[in-house]
């Protein structure tokens, strides 16, 4: 006997046996906590194909996951957690201080909430975190008060330290430091912005945010405080002692010098003291850098802020000549009026009117803070 297959029906019914095993794993799981929604959905056996979606007053958010995408959330236990990691890529170490948001999801379980030492109230939160290239990535912290309401949000560098500002044992915000190599030969890492507590339900913070990281550099770190003459003496040399290409200059004599060398340690310290004062000038308009090492600060600076179109090779030459203008207050005034204000055509020519749009905000009042017209007529 001779059976004659029709291959169209047989792949109908492969076609409905995999829609059909597809929903019958298909599952969603809905976690709510205050004002928080969580939606974890899985459409099959395959266990990339997953989505979250986070819903609240106050942050929205989709997640997948796959090759390439990002992983889902940790909810946290306690706070503050010891973290660890490398290239970029960090997370919580300690599995009692944790739980992975799909094992959340799954079960019968709530969402874990902890209290936290300088701070009143129950606490929910959830990690989340960004793995780059060559070190490029981070991670952020949410932190929800289930009793008041408060909500907090902050970003670190995977590499940065992490500072907990606090008044009479009050977490008030955090101190955020980035690491950063070969800052004109010197590594490690430095406060680069501020958050204060409770800016995700109150995003009005900014100036609250903007005085604790001033304050940090000027009474932690002693910004204002003058070099003496021996930092300055190491600075100047460092300066007379750097290479440039293109994009960044290094210095040959500090990268062969011993580790532990006692004058490697102290031509650091000084390079690292200089830094803080180019963010601090940078930021606030006061000069705290002396002449004498204008160049060596424009270098600091051109790389904290990331500018490739500058030929530091050609400003090198034009610095020994005595014909630069590298004021890094000027240079950082130019980079905030040019987010603070736009181009509109009035009465038939071009002219410079304030940013309106809510995320340029912020460089505007800063600019009108700082004083600075930004060629607005």
């Amino acid at each position: 006997m001779r059976f004659k297959i029709n291959f169209s029906l047989l792949i109908v019914i492969l076609i409905h046996c995999v829609l059909s095993n597809n929903l019958l794993f298909a599952k969603e799981y809905i976690k709510k906590i205050r004002d928080w929604t969580f939606t974890y959905e899985v459409s099959g056996l395959d266990e990339s194909d997953r989505k979250l979606n986070i819903q609240s007053k106050f942050y929205i958010n989709e997640y997948e996951t796959g090759y390439f995408w990002a992983t889902f959330p940790i909810f946290l236990k306690q706070f503050p957690l010891e973290l660890g990691g490398y290239d970029g890529s960090i997370s919580p170490i300690n599995e009692d201080e944790h739980i992975d948001g799909p094992d959340v999801f799954k079960s019968d379980s709530e969402i874990p909430t902890f209290k936290i030492t300088g701070k009143e109230g129950k606490f929910f939160g959830f990690f989340e975190t960004s793995a780059g290239a060559s070190g490029g990535g981070g991670y952020s912290i949410t932190l929800v008060n289930l009793d008041s309401g408060v909500q907090t949000r902050f970003n670190q560098d995977a590499n940065g330290e992490l500072h907990i500002v606090k008044d009479n044992n009050n977490i008030t915000g955090f101190i955020h430091n980035i690491y950063m190599n070969r800052i004109a030969s010197w590594h490690g890492d430095f406060p680069y912005n501020a958050t204060y507590w409770g800016n995700l339900s109150n995003p009005n913070l900014n100036n609250l945010s903007d005085t604790m990281f001033r304050n940090h550099l000027e009474e932690k770190l002693k910004v204002l405080k003058p070099f003496t003459n021996e930092e300055l003496k190491y600075l100047k040399e460092h300066q007379d002692g750097l290479t440039c290409e293109y994009t960044e200059c290094y210095n040959r004599n500090l990268t062969s010098m011993d580790l532990y060398d006692s004058e490697r340690k102290k031509i650091f310290q000084s390079i690292e003291k200089l830094i803080v004062k180019v963010i601090y000038q940078s930021e606030y308009g006061t000069k705290l850098i002396p002449d004498e090492l204008s160049f060596l600060s424009f270098v600091i600076y051109k790389r904290l802020n990331y500018y490739s179109d500058i030929d530091l090779i050609e400003t090198q030459k034009e610095f020994k000549k005595g014909k630069l203008n590298t004021d890094i207050s000027y240079l950082a005034a130019k980079e905030l009026c040019n987010e603070a204000t736009q181009n509109t055509y009035k009465d038939n020519k071009w002219v410079k009117v304030w940013e309106t749009d809510p995320d340029y905000l912020q460089y505007v009042n800063k600019a009108k803070k700082l004083n600075l017209s930004c060629e607005v007529s």
